[in-house]
């Protein structure tokens, strides 16, 4: 059953996420830069996952103060509700159950398993101008949102690689059942393993996934046989940021992972790929606008617990996502990893 908010108990928790969220709406409430900056260093405390879990569960979330400022005095202790909340352990975010892949697709829209949804891949691929004529290869395809986005405005034929057995598999589904089964496909395994004839592909694009391939030269290497002269590749990627990768907000994200994280630098990302013929025109820092994604997804998430159109059962998964999501942003905020996003391309064969 669907939650509701019918009582005096929902209002109050409504307007308590109001009162966090706020600041994630820009302009619209005109909420000063100090303001927004403090919202900030408290989700990189990870209040991210107590913000939501104080909604479930009928009370005021109230942040420790910010450390430059002198702290109010005590206020009165506030309770949960009697009945405890049962948390999900850390394997929930270790594997995609058909509950994750729910609430992921509510957080972020369908089809998609990461911030910034269609709105970030229009941004993303349009620089590459692909047509009906084109043949695209995606790393790390995920629930193909990306792959169906581009088949259906560009009119390219798309194929995703995804290692995960069951994203691959409720991708393939949805591709299929949506009529985009050949012009979208999705397939198990990684792009290094694929059987692609040399030198047919327009473009290779990726969405935050290239940071857990661990042999990234022979992915690169596999993308520069795969091109054709010309080619261009795309990809958005956690990458290590000026404080290098030992610090405790990515052992933090890792931890909850379960699994070695393979972050470069830039500048390494960029010299694999000038190694191999690449053109490396762009590498830029989009970190700040990530960090909105995110925010403005649990900014949404809220909007729809209000309205009733997430499922009660959904309620452990939203926790636990949220504080895997928290401690991503609380790494990027430390400056222990940014977003970049890299665009290469190969040189056109030489006439004849």
């Amino acid at each position: 059953m669907a939650t509701t908010l019918a009582t005096t108990g929902g209002w109050n928790r409504l307007r308590a996420v109001k009162a966090v969220m706020r600041p994630l709406r820009g302009a619209r409430f005109s909420i000063p830069t100090p303001g927004l900056d403090r919202l900030r260093r408290g989700l990189a405390r990870y209040h991210l996952k107590d913000r939501l879990l104080a909604w479930w569960e009928g009370y005021e979330y109230r942040p420790p103060p910010p450390e430059e400022e002198e702290a109010p005095p005590p206020a009165p202790a506030i309770t949960a509700s009697a009945e405890p909340f049962e948390a999900l352990d850390a394997q929930a975010v270790r594997g995609w159950s058909d509950s994750r892949i729910a609430l992921v697709q509510a957080l972020f829209g369908d089809g998609f398993v990461s911030a910034g949804g269609e709105q970030a891949v229009r941004a993303m691929i349009k620089p590459l101008a692909l047509d009906e004529s084109m043949s695209v290869v995606e790393i790390g395809a995920g629930l193909g949102g990306v792959a169906r986005l581009i088949a259906k405005e560009t009119g390219a034929w798309v194929t995703g690689y995804e290692e995960d057995v069951a994203l691959a598999a409720a991708a393939a589904e949805i591709s299929t059942r949506l009529g985009l089964g050949r012009k979208a496909m999705v397939e198990q395994g990684c792009l290094t393993e694929a059987r692609i004839r040399h030198h047919t592909i327009d473009a290779v694009v990726s969405k935050e996934a290239i940071y857990r391939v661990a042999d990234k030269e022979a992915l690169f290497a596999a993308v520069q046989k795969a091109l054709k002269p010309g080619g261009q590749i795309m990809f958005k990627d956690f990458m290590l940021g000026e404080r290098g990768g030992n610090g405790p907000a990515l052992a933090a994200w890792t931890e909850l992972e379960g699994r070695s994280l393979h972050f470069w630098e830039v500048d390494r990302t960029r010299a694999a790929l000038k190694n191999l013929g690449f053109r490396v025109p762009i590498a830029e820092d989009v970190s700040d606008e990530y960090r909105h994604h995110v925010l403005e997804a649990f900014s949404e998430l809220a909007d729809m617990l209000r309205r009733g159109e997430v499922d009660e059962a959904l309620r452990p998964w939203a926790i636990s996502e949220g504080d895997l999501w928290a401690r991503r942003v609380a790494a990027l905020e430390s400056g222990e990893v940014k977003v970049y996003r890299v665009y290469g391309n190969l040189p056109e064969a030489p006439p004849e």
